[in-house]
Formats: C-alpha cells, structure tokens, sequence
C-alpha cells in the first residue's frame, strides 16, 4: 500500500540521513590531521603556500560534501518511483501507462496494447512504467535543490563556507603559532583539533537535514512527472522524543493541490519547505487523485472499496499522544522542556498529557502564558486541541485505509468531504 511504503522509504531516509551525518563528520574532523601535514610540508614560514593549500583542502571536503548529498538525492528519487510503482495496483500501473504512449508519441507510433502490458511479469510492468513516467534528475536539478535557501535566508553551503572560512583562519593562526614555538606535529594537531571538532560538528548537522531536504524534494519530483494523479501531500513526522511538539501536530495533515500548482491545507496555509527547521524529519506522502483511472476502469473502482472494506479496523499508527504515554518524565522534560513541564505539573497536580502543553496548532505555550491561564481557559484549550487532532487523525486514517489513495468518490459520496465522511462511518462500522 502506498502510505505503508512510503513510510518504509522514510524510515530508510532518516537512517540513512544519519549515517551520511557521521561520515561527513568523520570526513570533515579528519581536516585537523590533512593540515598538520601539509604544515610538515612547507618550508620555512611560506604563509601563502600554507595558506593555498590550507584552501584546496577545505574546498575539497565542500566538494566531497556536495557530491555525497547528491547522490543521496538521486538514490532518494530511485527510492520514491520505487515505493510508488510497488504500491500500484496492475490495473492501475496499465491504466497510467498506456493513454501517455498516444499523448507523448511526436508522431503516430504503435503502442503496446492493454492485453500485452497486462501479460507482463510485474517486474517488467513497472519498468516500462518507470522508463515512461520518470526521468531521473539530473545534476544541475538536484544542485538547485541543494541551492535552495533555508529558512533565514542562507542556504547549507552559504553557511557553512561562513564557518570553514573562520576554522581556516584558525588554523592558519594556529598552525604559525606552533611552528614558532617549535612543536612537533602531535603538538599542532592538537592545536587543530578543537577548531576541526566544532565545524565536524556542524557538517554533521546540516548534512543530515540537507539529506532530507533532498530526499523530500525527490519525492515532489517524483510526483510532478506524474502531476494529473496527484491531489495533495500528507507531512508524516517523526514520532520520538527529540520531535518538536508543533511538528507532532501536524503529522498527518493533508495540503491539498490547488490549480497554480500549490499545496495548501484546509486553513490556506501553504505547505512548508521540509525541512522547515534544523534537524527536522517531517516528509510528506502524495495522495493520489484516482478520478479518471477509477472512472475508466469499473473493476478497479470495485476493487478499491473491497480491498478498504477488508482491511481489519485497527487503531490508528502510534502518534505522539502515544509516545507520550509511554515515554519517562526524562523524556518529556526533554520534549517540552522541564520548566515548563513542572509548571503546568505543579498546576494540575499530576503528570500532565501533552496535549494540556499546546495549543490548537500545536506550539508549545510560554510559560507565563500557562501560569496567567485559567482552569476554564485551559478547558477551553484542551477540548480544541483535541478536536483538531481527533480531525487529523480521521484524516489520516482514512487515507490509510485506502492505501493513501483517495478515489473519487466513495459509495454514496459526491466530493471529498463527503468521501471523508464516509470513511469515517466505515471505520466506525456505521
């Protein structure tokens, strides 16, 4: 089902986001030794030569960087056709194909008939399928994603060329004091390393959140090739206790597609630029717009109700209200933060749910704001706060159900509210 593997992508994503962190750390901390060396091998006090190789170093590791975050995203576009084209019915996967080889031909060609694309292994259907739709993008495509400013206005590269250029000038200080006084190179080094450690650091940071940001824009790629299917975009976000609480909030939110291209939810806001904060893991999952397919192809309407109607009624995937009910007092603290966890503790005299933290939108409330607020306001508070997330979740649910595909109308709807609707009784067992 496409939401089930799309989640499973987003899982790799994130772990693989990781792992790419680490080695550009390891990679960037390894600048402290590469200029010991080359201090060993100037002569005399040649500043300038010091200086020019101290440059190709660094600019060397940028390259590296670069180069490594965008294979990343090429791999993460392989990775969202892949999760697509899995997740696709037969039917459907013929359906999508067939009327493009008439529309894309500069001249009438034959084109393989329904009955020969039917009688394909899956395997092969879903490479014919793959080598129509989607073209895989090429570097200067994924070079503009990585250019892209974040919020702030400075993109990754912009930023962090500000901070080796500060280490570079800090090793060349250091670096000319320890020639001075005569060190060994151990004893340089050691100078370096502090200076090394801090921008390791950092490229740790930004490579892990540039790495999602080019794994999300991957998956939009993705869905222009095909942007007639798509109706919207879902943000999934990590559930655990380094999640902020504002971005729990709208783990399940849909932005539905508007004529000028845009995403936008049912408020009007527009769908962010994920990730919209540093070390922020929120992806998003199309949700397909079935309405011509479904239309032309009566058995796979049928087969859409079946198959929803036969998925067991299980809760809902586990949210941050269930993280929450299972985390420690550690955790939570670390979540909101511990004063402001103590206070509204202190206030209700026990443990507080983290719903009684937020507000409708789900931003953590200050402090004072909590403090000056009373039990009637707060009541006031929480019941909105729930409802909207019991709105989310019924959302959310019901595009799982199907599959994260919504078709154009169920048995008895006439738009999508209606559709909703009508998910939701199913689910009730009304």
């Amino acid at each position: 089902m496409l939401t089930a593997r799309f989640h499973q992508r987003k899982v790799a994503v994130v772990r693989d986001s990781i792992a790419l962190g680490r080695e550009i750390r390891r990679l960037v901390a390894s600048l402290a030794r590469q200029a010991t060396e080359a201090a060993s091998s100037v002569r005399g006090f040649n500043l300038r030569e010091l200086n020019n190789r101290l440059d190709v170093m660094v600019s060397r590791a940028l390259a590296d960087m670069r180069d490594k975050l965008a294979d990343f995203g090429r791999r993460s576009f392989e990775s969202a056709v892949r999760s697509l084209l899995k997740a696709m019915p037969r039917d459907v996967l013929v359906a999508i194909v067939q009327p493009r080889q008439q529309q894309e031909a500069e001249e009438p060609i034959e084109v393989r008939g329904r009955w020969e694309l039917e009688g394909l292994p899956r395997g092969e259907l879903e490479a014919a399928v793959k080598s129509m739709l989607f073209d895989p993008p090429n570097r200067n495509e994924i070079d503009n994603w990585l250019r892209t400013s974040l919020p702030g206005g400075k993109s990754w590269d912009e930023r962090l060329k500000a901070w080796v250029e500060q280490t570079r000038a800090a090793f060349l200080t250091q670096i000319t004091q320890g020639l001075a006084a005569g060190e060994t190179p151990d004893q340089i080094e050691k100078r370096l390393r502090p200076f090394a450690d801090g921008l390791a650091y950092k490229s740790e940071r930004i490579a892990r959140t540039e790495a999602c940001r080019v794994a999300e824009r991957a998956n939009l790629a993705m869905c222009d090739e095909i942007s007639d299917m798509i109706a919207g975009q879902q943000i999934f976000a990590v559930m655990d206790e380094w999640t902020r609480p504002h971005h729990a909030a709208r783990h399940g939110r849909t932005y539905w597609k508007k004529p000028d291209g845009t995403y936008r939810d049912d408020q009007g806001n527009l769908l962010p630029e994920l990730p919209d904060e540093p070390n922020c893991r929120c992806m998003t999952i199309p949700v397909l717009n079935m309405q011509d397919i479904v239309a032309e192809t009566p058995t796979l309407a049928a087969g859409v109700y079946t198959a929803m109607a036969a998925i067991p009624k299980t809760p809902i995937g586990a949210g941050y209200e269930d993280w929450w009910k299972t985390a420690s007092e550690k955790e939570r603290m670390t979540a909101v933060g511990v004063n402001r966890y103590r206070t509204v503790k202190k206030l209700l005299g026990r443990d507080p749910e983290w719903f009684e933290l937020i507000d409708a939108e789900g931003k953590l409330l200050p402090v004072e704001v909590l403090e000056r607020e009373t039990q009637e306001e707060r009541m006031k508070r929480v019941e909105a706060v729930k409802a909207q997330i019991l709105q989310q979740e019924l959302a959310h649910l019901g595009l799982t159900r199907t599959g994260g595909i919504l078709p154009a109308r169920l048995p008895g709807a006439t738009g999508r509210e209606d559709a909703l609707r009508a998910i939701e009784q199913r689910i009730r067992g009304e």
